[in-house]
């Protein structure tokens, strides 16, 4: 999806109780070798029986190389 300024931007995909935000950031450098802003992150955790369900969404926008 395209930024505001124009760059390119992802929004990234990343829940899971047993991950954290760092493979959310990996994932980022993934598609965004040359470097990235982030735009906006966000999370949320609902418990349910089998433990908390974990979502986390972080938006980023790719540097020009």
């Amino acid at each position: 999806m395209p930024t505001a300024d124009g760059r390119a931007g992802y929004n990234i995909e990343c829940g899971g109780s047993a991950y954290t935000w760092a493979k959310c950031y990996k994932a980022a450098a993934k598609v965004c070798p040359a470097g990235f802003d982030v735009i906006d992150r966000d999370s949320s955790s609902t418990p349910t029986n089998f433990g908390p369900l974990v979502e986390r969404n972080l938006i980023v926008a790719c540097k020009r190389a």
